[in-house]
This record gives structure tokens, C-alpha cells and sequence, in this order.
């Protein structure tokens, strides 16, 4: 390490420590002047029943409060030194709203309430604001379920303690060092990496995403081991498939039967006991089946099922798909760079990798690894490296026309396993088959000259690239066809869910929902932690429309696909680079989904990553064209802060969102206010 190196990484570490004195430990800054720390006594109001001193029962849904007495001036901080505990002696969060009157007011106005938890010492400090000295005083609490409040003390104008995190020092300092390393005037753009850096660089960031991703995968530990009948039907699924079956016995078949229209959510709910276990599965003809894609069930579970019998975890399956997805982020990139943009800097290349492999709605299924994810996940993972094979395929292929190379095994492998990937994503998600139709954008020029040159050469490759998908076809269809008597009928129409999918039919109506909530509404912003909230629905549409909590438009969550609004001043260098048409049709694909997903199924967070990563691949090409058209410009380096700042937002809409999408809250209090002390308050 050079002198240079240690005097800027010596400033950074003083900044760092500067930071988590001033900024992080603010509080304990401003609590300092005129604190009392004034011990208040209270009275308790009559929801509350004393079990013994200092032990206040409080029914669910109820709320009570302490008439508090001693305070004096201003409040400044207060410290509530009360523990909530529900019936099963866990600490759980609670409500805590300040009602009090002042010299600006004579009767009580109450403050926003704010949750504390007792097992995070920092949630027990607020600091309130009056209008000068406080006359009366009380405190409400309320927690959502049956619950045993401890008060041990409550502190008035309360000095903060200073809490110095070690590990969030080093955080600050880890991410000061590498936004300086990254910066827009960063030497590194222009740095020629040698193989072995570039594969160093590349295992290192892979290696920290990947244990991120793996912190985040298990701060819900419902998802560890779903308590829901219908999150194991994949695994039901594989148990059948070893004994030759290939509908997953439920229990309540006869039951349903009886019911002139089971796909009725309300008939069915009123008529059949314990009718959830057949929840979202596909009932058709008397028997049960899984409508989800197979490929995970033979990819996972059967296996796993065959060699341990036992149940594959799902959430494993979700974060090897998505480390898939990651790495093949990464191969597609390259593979684009290497045949039409070589002179893309490596750095460029990885941050443009990471924005994307995280931002695909892939951060967001990492903390909500349910079941309804993986096969979205899969079909994702498969679709990029597929595109990404045929890429490499397509450019070994166009170097031989060109009398460069000769096209030889390894290329031809890696065209039929581009094709392979392509073909299974039918057997996960079928939305994405439409990623299929873009070898005709990557080949379709090579395609057109060999066709001139040489009839037998190019059936030698175009045949073994279309056997994986005439073989995978014929699998699905067989077994779409035992399952349903069609070749072509996934099941999804059978589905037991909140409304009946038989009668659902298509309604052009709907479309103005799904096109606005799925890519232009605004997030739902707020100040306090985690800022990002569900929005509001409201509709034109006056029919049932199938929704779930959203959280803006992709376009406003992900704002570096507005990149591709500079579609019009890249087009004819895309064009002369012949991938013009590539980057259209995926934004047509990008659109034709989204207008399908809403017709067919609804408007739910998840299914943002259908069309997600379809709009990446088309605005990455524009990106890589704007780098090419503004070199040499101080643009240039307008243009990489624009990347970075658009890649940070996403990473925190992502973050946010997952939290919210992945109830960390409700079912893991104890991460989510550590997550939330740690970083924001």
C-alpha cells in the first residue's frame, strides 16, 4: 500500500469516526444540555389490570395509558424504561402515543405515536417536542395482541447514553472507500485489469452480495419453514413424482367435489373444512395439482427428496436461483460489452452488473424467500444466462463470417445450452418464454448471411440448438396434457384462490390499473423508518380487480430505467451495432407482460420481476451507448453519477420494499429495530 493510499484511507477512517460520533450519536449530542433526568411517577388508567406491582395486563386492542406527574419545563428526551411481553413471555413491540397539555394549551393534544422495543435499548429514548413547559402529561400503550407491560422507569429531559458501534464504524468505512473508489474522476475507468484482476474483482463482489443476500434470507424465519399447507406443495409435488403420480393428494377432494362451483372463494370457504389446504392449487376433475411451473420441483426437491427424504427448504432454492441470476448479470454484460461495446471500462461493467443483479426484484425475494418467488426467481436465472449464451454463440459465430475465428465445439455447446436455459423457463414461469423470441434480434443477421453461404452449416447448428427445446416442449405438453387432457393448459385457470380464474376472462379495462401501478406511480415516501410504504389504489376500473400492497411504478423505484429515454439519441449506433432491435423488444416483451400479468392474474409486488429484468437488458445496451457517444466529454462523468446515484436509490427502494413485502416487522421485531437503531435513529 502506497503512501498516497494510507493518507486517504486515514482520512476516511476520521471521517468515519467523526460520523458515528456526530451523525449516529446525535441524540446523545443534543441531550446533554439542561438534562435531569427527572424520575416521573404514573398512574394507571382502568384498561389496565394490575397483576402485581408493577405489572399492567392489557387486553389486544385495547388502549391505556399512565397518568405521569414530576416532570418539569420542557420534555427534552424521555427514557421508558417499560418491557411488553405477550402471553407466551416474548418481548413484543408496542404503541406508544404522548397525550400532554402546555403553556400554548390548555387542554391535551396528543403527539404522533411511535413503537418501541424493549429488547433495543435505543428504542426507549423519543425526543418530544412542546409548546414551553409541559403542565399535564400522559402516556398511551397499546400492542396488538394480548400483553403484559413492566414499567421500571420513566425518565423526563433524560440524558442519552453514547452507543459507539465498532461494526458500523467500519461499515462507514468500507462504504466512504468505495464510493471514493468508484467516484466519476476515479482513475480505476481507466485502469487496463488484467484477467486475473478482473476475476478477483468479480469473486469479491459476488462473495459480499451473496452473504448479504444470505443475512437477508433469514431475518423472516417463517420463510425458513413455512407454516402454510399450500408453501409445501412443491415438495408434495416431488413425493407424488417418486411414486409415479402426478396429482398431490389434499384430503378434502370428495368435499370439493359436492360443490357445483369449488372456484367460488366464498361458496368454498363456507362449505369445506379446512378447505386452505388446498390453497392456490390447482383443482380439476375430482383430483389436485400443482399449477406452478415443474422445473424447480425437478431441479430442487425431487432430488433432495429422493436422496435425504426430506423436504428441500425453498428459501435455499430462492438463494441459489438468485446467486444464478447474479453471476449470469455478470456473463451477459461481458458477452454484450465483448461483441458490440469492447471499449466499456471493467469498473462500468461491475457496478452496472450489481445494479441490476440486485435491483431485478431480486433483493427484494431474498427477504421474502416464500414459495410463490422461486419459480419467478428460476425463470429469471434461466433467461439470463440463456440470453447471455447466446450472446457469446452469436459473437464466435459473427467472427467466423467475418474470417476472424472458427466456430468451433465450445461454441456450439454453449448455443444448445442457451437454448436449454430458454427452454426450461417454461417449465417455470411461462411469462418469460417471450425472452425466447430475442434469438431472432441476436442471430437473426448472422442467421440471414449463413443462410446465403451455406444451407447444410447452418442447419448443423440451428437443429442441436432447437433439440432442447423440442424435447423440453414434448416433456411439458405430456404432462400438461395427463394433468389437464391439453397440451397447451398449465392449470392456472383451476386455481383456488380469492376469485374464480374460470370466469375471470380479459378486460381491457383493467389494463390502466396494472400499466400505471406496475411502471409509473409514484412510491409512497415517508420519514420515518423504512420510509417506503405501500400506495394508494384508486381505480377507474369499476370491477374486482386482484391486488396486493405495491410500492410505485418500476420506473420510479428502479430510475435508471429512464435511461431509456435516451433511446432516440443512441438509436442509429445501435443500429449500426445491430442491437437496436434487441433493446425494442424487450421493452415491447417488457409491456405485453405486464398487460398479461394484470389480465390474467392481477397486480402483485412480485410479479414486477417478470418484466424487470427484460427492461435491464434493454436499458443497459443504451447506458453502454451513451458511455461510447459521450467519451472524451465531461458528460461522461455526469453520466457515471447518474448511474451511481439511480444504482443507490434502487438498492434502497429494494431494501425498504423487501422490508415491508417480507413483514420483518410483525415477524421478527427483534431484527427489523436493530436493523432500524442501527442505521437510522
Amino acid at each position: 500500500m502506497n503512501k498516497h493510499v494510507r493518507k486517504r484511507a486515514l482520512i476516511f477512517f476520521i471521517i468515519s469516526i467523526i460520523v458515528e460520533l456526530v451523525v449516529f450519536n446525535r441524540d446523545t449530542i443534543f441531550s446533554v444540555k439542561g438534562a435531569a433526568n427527572i424520575a416521573m411517577e404514573y398512574q394507571a388508567s382502568k384498561e389496565f389490570s394490575e397483576q402485581e406491582q408493577g405489572l399492567l395486563f392489557l387486553a389486544s386492542g385495547q388502549k391505556g395509558y399512565l397518568e405521569l406527574g414530576g416532570m418539569s419545563g420542557k420534555p427534552g428526551y424521555l427514557f421508558f424504561d417499560i418491557d411488553c411481553r405477550n402471553a407466551n413471555g416474548e418481548t413484543v413491540p408496542y404503541r406508544l402515543q404522548l397525550a400532554i397539555s402546555d403553556e400554548g394549551n390548555v387542554n391535551m393534544y396528543y403527539l404522533p405515536a411511535v413503537t418501541i422495543y424493549s429488547d433495543v435499548q435505543e428504542t426507549k429514548y423519543v425526543n418530544a417536542h412542546s409548546y414551553g413547559d409541559v403542565k399535564d402529561m400522559r402516556i398511551y400503550l397499546w400492542a396488538n395482541e394480548n400483553a403484559t407491560f413492566t414499567v421500571h422507569k420513566v425518565l423526563y429531559n433524560a440524558s442519552v447514553p453514547i452507543h459507539f458501534s465498532v461494526i458500523r464504524l467500519l461499515v462507514v468505512f468500507a462504504g466512504i472507500s468505495l464510493l471514493w473508489c468508484i467516484r466519476p474522476g476515479s482513475s480505476l475507468y481507466e485502469k487496463k485489469w488484467s484477467a486475473k484482476e478482473r476475476v478477483f474483482v468479480v469473486g469479491i463482489v459476488v462473495v459480499a452480495n451473496l452473504i448479504l443476500w444470505y443475512r437477508l434470507i433469514n431475518l423472516n424465519p417463517q420463510f425458513m419453514d413455512p407454516p402454510w399447507p399450500h408453501h409445501h406443495q412443491y415438495h408434495r409435488l416431488a413425493v407424488a413424482i417418486s411414486q409415479g403420480e402426478v396429482s398431490i393428494p389434499i384430503g378434502i377432494e370428495e368435499d370439493l367435489a359436492q360443490i357445483e362451483n369449488p372456484y367460488d372463494y366464498t361458496v368454498r370457504q363456507n362449505s369445506v373444512p379446512n378447505v386452505n389446504t388446498g390453497w392456490d392449487t390447482a383443482f380439476y376433475e375430482g383430483k389436485f395439482y400443482v399449477y406452478f411451473g415443474v422445473v424447480p420441483v425437478l431441479l430442487f426437491y425431487l432430488p433432495y427428496y429422493v436422496f435425504t427424504g426430506s423436504a428441500f427448504p425453498t428459501w435455499l432454492g430462492i438463494f441459489l436461483a438468485g446467486a444464478a441470476v447474479l453471476i449470469g448479470m455478470f456473463y451477459f454484460i461481458k458477452q454484450v460489452v465483448k461483441r458490440h461495446f469492447p471499449n466499456t471500462p471493467f469498473l462500468l461493467q461491475v457496478i452496472l452488473a450489481v445494479i441490476a443483479g440486485n435491483c431485478m426484484n431480486t433483493f427484494m425475494f431474498m427477504m421474502r424467500p416464500d414459495f410463490y418467488s422461486l419459480p419467478i426467481i428460476c425463470a429469471m436465472a434461466f433467461s439470463i444466462w440463456g440470453i447471455g449464451l447466446w450472446f457469446s454463440a452469436a459473437e464466435a459465430w459473427e467472427r467466423e463470417q467475418n474470417r476472424e475465428a472458427i466456430f468451433g465445439k465450445a461454441q456450439m455447446i454453449k448455443l444448445t445450452l442457451g437454448s436449454l436455459c430458454m427452454a426450461l423457463v417454461a417449465g417455470c414461469r411461462p411469462q418469460f418464454l417471450l425472452g425466447s423470441f430475442l434469438v431472432f434480434f441476436i442471430i437473426g443477421d448472422i442467421f440471414r448471411k449463413e443462410w446465403k453461404c451455406s444451407h447444410k452449416k447452418l442447419y448443423l447448428r440451428i437443429i442441436p440448438a432447437a433439440i432442447p427445446f423440442i424435447i423440453v416442449a414434448a416433456g411439458l405438453m405430456s404432462y400438461n396434457y395427463v394433468r389437464f387432457g391439453s397440451p397447451v393448459d398449465f392449470g392456472a385457470n383451476y386455481n383456488l384462490t380469492t376469485n374464480d380464474m374460470t370466469h375471470r376472462g380479459i378486460n381491457l379495462a383493467r389494463n390502466v390499473d396494472g400499466i400505471f401501478m406496475y411502471l409509473f406511480q409514484f412510491p409512497n415516501i415517508g420519514a420515518n423508518f423504512p420510509y417506503v410504504f405501500s400506495t394508494s389504489f384508486q381505480s377507474p376500473y369499476i370491477g374486482k380487480t386482484i391486488r396486493e400492497a405495491m410500492f410505485g411504478g418500476t420506473f420510479f423505484t428502479n430510475i435508471i430505467l429512464f435511461s431509456l429515454l435516451a433511446l432516440r439519441k443512441v438509436k442509429q449506433k445501435l443500429k449500426e451495432k445491430k442491437v437496436f432491435g434487441m433493446v425494442t423488444a424487450c421493452i415491447v416483451f417488457a409491456l405485453i407482460i405486464v398487460v398479461a400479468d394484470t389480465q390474467l392474474a392481477g397486480i402483485l409486488s412480485r410479479y414486477y420481476a417478470d418484466f424487470l429484468w427484460l427492461l435491464f437488458l434493454a436499458a443497459i445496451p443504451v447506458l453502454l451507448q451513451l458511455w461510447e457517444r459521450l467519451k472524451g466529454s465531461s458528460l461522461q462523468k455526469t453520466l457515471i453519477l447518474f448511474i451511481l446515484v439511480c444504482g443507490i436509490w434502487g438498492l434502497f427502494m429494494q431494501f425498504s420494499m423487501g422490508l415491508q413485502a417480507g413483514e420483518i416487522e410483525s415477524k421478527n421485531a427483534a431484527e427489523y429495530y436493530a436493523i432500524k437503531e442501527f442505521w437510522f435513529d
